[in-house]
C-alpha cells in the first residue's frame, strides 16, 4: 500500500499491480460505500478516469478507475453487485464526468446508478432492452479467474462463497500444472504412438 490514508469505509483494501496495470491500491467497498469513497477522492483531487463493469458468475463488479495529475497509479474502487438487484448510486454529483460513465455502463452492462441526472442511453437506441456486456451463463467466468485478489482477500460480499471461489482457484492450478506436464513430456511416444497408428 502507498500509505495515502484513504480512510473512507470500506470491506478492505489492498496494493495493486503498478507494473502491468498501473494500480497503486485497490479497494472493495459496498455499493452503499462507492459515494463516500468519491468523496474522499475528490477532497485529495483525484478524478474520475472510467467506469468498467465485468459480468461474472458471481455478480457484477464495478470498477471505478481514479486517477491524479501527480500521484503515480491509479486507485480502483470495486464493488460486487448481484444480478438481481444491479444498482449503484451514483457520483454524478460528486464528479460531473462520472454522468457519461454511468450511462455507458448502464447501457452496456444492466446496472443502475440512482441518482444520475441524464439516465439516456449514450450509444444504444433508447428502445434497446438488451445488454451488449452482459453475457450468457455458460460464458461467465467464475470471479478468481478474473480478479485474482478475490483469492485472498478476507473481505468478499456476504454472497460470495469463499468456498466455491478457493475450489476455482485450485481447479485452475490443478489444470496450469497439468498443461504444463503434458508440454514438457517427451514427444518420442507421441511420435511413435503416430507411427504405429500409421502402420494400421
Amino acid at each position: 500500500m502507498s500509505g495515502r490514508n484513504l480512510s473512507f469505509p470500506k470491506l478492505c483494501a489492498l496494493g495493486g499491480d503498478m507494473g502491468q496495470m498501473g494500480i497503486a491500491e485497490i479497494h472493495h467497498v459496498r455499493p452503499s460505500q462507492v459515494r463516500g469513497a468519491a468523496s474522499l477522492l475528490l477532497d485529495r483531487g483525484w478524478f474520475i478516469e472510467t467506469i468498467a463493469c465485468l459480468d461474472l458468475r458471481e455478480g457484477i463488479l464495478v470498477n471505478y478507475f481514479y486517477a491524479h495529475f501527480t500521484e503515480p497509479g491509479r486507485i480502483v474502487v470495486r464493488t460486487l453487485v448481484q444480478r438481481e438487484e444491479p444498482e449503484v448510486p451514483s457520483i454524478a454529483d460528486i464528479f460531473q464526468g462520472a454522468e457519461w460513465h454511468e450511462r455507458e455502463a448502464a447501457e452496456m452492462s444492466g446496472v443502475r446508478f440512482p441518482g444520475n441526472p441524464n439516465p439516456l442511453p449514450l450509444l444504444l437506441s433508447e428502445d434497446e432492452e438488451s445488454h451488449p456486456l452482459q453475457k450468457a451463463f455458460e460464458d461467465r467466468k467464475p470471479i478468481s479467474n478474473i480478479v485474482d485478489e478475490f483469492i485472498k482477500a478476507e473481505c468478499w460480499p456476504a454472497f460470495i462463497s469463499r468456498e466455491e471461489i478457493e475450489a476455482e482457484a485450485e481447479k485452475r492450478a490443478e489444470e496450469a500444472a497439468a498443461a504444463k506436464a503434458a508440454a514438457d513430456a517427451p514427444a518420442a511416444p507421441k511420435a511413435a504412438k503416430a507411427a504405429k497408428e500409421a502402420e494400421a
